[in-house]
């Protein structure tokens, strides 16, 4: 993404997310077994690991309406969920300011951290403002390798990274892993992909063979009628 502001204030300057010089496109073609078995490679690779197909693949899964609605029902059951604060002997913490689960950011922290159940990681971002946290964003994922633990400039450019346990982005900078390498996303995809083909098939039979069958009258002594009503049952 274009970067949020040309001269950043002091509270971003050593800001991850207003280092990253452009927004991540989003390719939105066609999607099949080969290029996602190719896309989890690359997100695994040792020597150069590039996530930027898996997660293309991911995105256009969440066009499954079934699937985003799954998945956003359990992000709503830990949202909507009341929320205490304890301390290491499971006793209410008191000294915690409980109007914080209010903030838009806590919000935002609690999202996402579902969301790595499902992308397979989430690295957020908490940019101070006056009196402590202003804000949160999430820092693209395509622009994120969460086996090395740091951000690309560019996307898919491991050349020039920023290493996020490094001062002082180790301050700010909270990466949060799912269960499964390669999250709840990546199990499903192949089902995923395998439904979108067999919907587009049974559409395609639907579109040949679903109409009903057309019945044309004409005069049988006159050929030349048959013929012009033939060739318009063809156009058809």
């Amino acid at each position: 993404m274009a970067k949020q502001t040309k001269n950043p204030t002091n509270a971003n300057k050593n800001s991850a997310f207003y280092k990253i010089d452009s927004y991540p496109l989003v390719r939105r073609d066609g999607i099949d077994i080969k290029r996602w078995r190719a896309a989890i490679r690359s997100a695994e690779s040792r020597e150069n690991p590039n996530w930027v197909p898996l997660i293309e693949i991911y995105n256009e899964q969440l066009l499954d309406a079934y699937l985003f609605s799954l998945m956003e029902k359990r992000i709503c059951n830990i949202t909507n969920t009341r929320v205490t604060f304890v301390d290491a002997k499971g006793e209410i913490d008191s000294d915690v300011d409980i109007e914080v689960i209010k903030k838009s950011w806590f919000q935002l922290i609690l999202t996402e951290a579902m969301n790595a159940l499902f992308w397979g990681y989430s690295l957020i971002e908490l940019l101070p403002g006056k009196g402590g946290i202003d804000k949160a964003v999430l820092i693209p994922r395509q622009n994120t390798i969460p086996q090395w633990e740091c951000v690309t400039i560019q996307q898919g450019d491991t050349s020039n990274t920023i290493d996020i346990n490094n001062t002082p982005y180790n301050n700010y900078l909270l990466l949060i892993n799912g269960r499964t390498r390669l999250g709840l996303l990546g199990v499903a995809a192949h089902l995923a992909i395998r439904k979108k083909d067999a919907l587009g098939d049974w559409a395609s039979y639907n579109q040949r063979f679903g109409s009903p069958i057309i019945v044309a009258k004409y005069n049988a002594y006159n050929p030349q009628t048959r013929q012009q009503l033939d060739r318009s049952l063809r156009e058809l």
